[in-house]
């Protein structure tokens, strides 16, 4: 837990300990599950973005055009559109509170933007209700700027609704226990996962990386385990069938889905893109469950 926070931008790692103190979290189990979290915020938010045309970045310029969306470290929802003739821009601010189910929406129309706006600091508005938000935890620019404003708008509408209902659950998370004996418990399976060393990531980023490959592996290997569970007695032999499955078959399956994506694509679409596309594709359904067929006869 210690080591996580030491990692964490001055800044974000105050704010978390204020917060944290504010809603009782004082031992250290539930600290360490509500930094984990807040993180799974930003993981979840990346993985949205990058999956519906924006590119997460670390610095939005001064010569920015392009519509941006960004969270903040209270966990609000900014989305600020491309820039307009008159150098204007709309805004649409989300302040997502912990323990509410239904958020104040304010939405402002040709106001301006102070840039650059840069990951750790606050984003300054002018010529509106909006004037200052907390520090940017991510952000996110629009890959290409593409239809007419009521296409974008639409777009806009639909990225927001899914990052609300996704910090939403996660603010559920916060204040619930995993069940017992189940998958997302098993942390020493998932640190064995070989896929986590095919990427290179430093610094607190990494936290964040091994938050959004726990989401990716529960995903992807949820119901295996619970099949492996079920069906073969000793939990050595659980195990192994279940690491056979997540670092040999599933690999190859990767491997070969990335090749072929990219090829079809005419470019290569990433690993982390390959991975978590994978679990939405009627074709790992049945690899997984024929795999589970060749390793419940086998170790059972």
């Amino acid at each position: 837990m210690h080591s996580v926070m030491e990692k964490l931008p001055k800044a974000l790692s105050t704010y978390l300990n204020g917060l944290m103190k504010e809603e009782g979290f004082t031992t250290e189990d539930k600290k360490n599950r509500f930094v984990k979290n807040w993180l799974k915020k930003r993981a979840l938010f990346d993985k949205i973005v990058e999956h519906n045309g924006f590119i997460t970045v670390d610095k939005a310029g001064v010569d920015c055009k392009a519509g941006i969306v960004l969270i903040t470290y209270s966990g609000s929802l900014l989305t600020i559109s491309g820039e307009k003739q008159d150098k204007t821009r709309d805004v649409v601010y989300e302040s997502i509170k912990l323990r509410q189910d239904k958020f104040p929406k304010t939405e402002e129309n040709s106001i301006t933007v102070d840039f650059p706006i840069v990951i750790n600091q606050s984003v300054n508005l002018n010529g509106g209700k909006l004037v200052k938000t907390s520090p940017v935890f991510s952000l996110a620019v629009e890959e290409k700027q593409e239809g007419g404003s009521g296409d974008v708008l639409k777009r806009f509408a639909a990225v927001r609704g899914k990052i609300t209902e996704a910090l939403m659950q996660v603010n559920k998370m916060i204040f619930s226990k995993s069940e017992e004996g189940s998958l997302e418990d098993r942390q020493d399976l998932f640190m064995k996962w070989v896929v986590l060393t095919w990427f290179q990531i430093g610094g607190w980023k990494e936290e964040v990386f091994l938050i959004r490959a726990h989401l990716l592996w529960m995903e992807l290997f949820d119901k295996v385990y619970n099949e492996l569970t079920m069906n073969i007695k000793k939990r050595e032999n659980q195990d192994t069938a279940f690491l056979e499955m997540s670092n040999q078959q599933f690999t190859e399956y990767c491997d070969v889905y990335k090749w072929l994506e990219s090829e079809k694509k005419d470019f290569d679409i990433g690993l982390m893109r390959a991975l978590e596309e994978i679990p939405g594709q009627p074709e790992y359904a049945s690899f997984v469950e024929k795999g589970l067929k060749s390793l419940i006869e086998k170790y059972r």
